[in-house]
């Protein structure tokens, strides 16, 4: 059991490391974005449901490992998308 608890503090450390940096931010944007896409829209297909909630899930798990606030990063998100011009 102590040897899961390391390993799972060295995996904490090494996403911090990873998503401190400018790159590590747009990085967690773009999978916040893929991740988070469909959430509002619901699915008939349970299915695409499913797959649909677990990469919600995943990307939940990663901000919490890099201990970010997430209602505080899927508003920035929600924000930026707003402020962006489509054509």
């Amino acid at each position: 059991m102590q040897q899961h608890k390391k390993k799972t503090l060295v995996r904490h450390e090494a996403i911090q490391r990873l998503i401190q940096g400018e790159d590590g931010t747009e990085l967690v944007k773009y999978l916040g974005d893929i991740c988070l896409r469909n959430l509002g829209c619901p699915c008939k297909d349970p299915l695409e449901y499913a797959f649909n909630e677990g990469k919600r899930s995943v990307f939940l798990a990663i901000l919490q490992m890099a201990e970010l606030n997430t209602a505080e990063f899927v508003r920035s998100m929600v924000k930026d998308n707003e402020e962006e011009e489509y054509f």
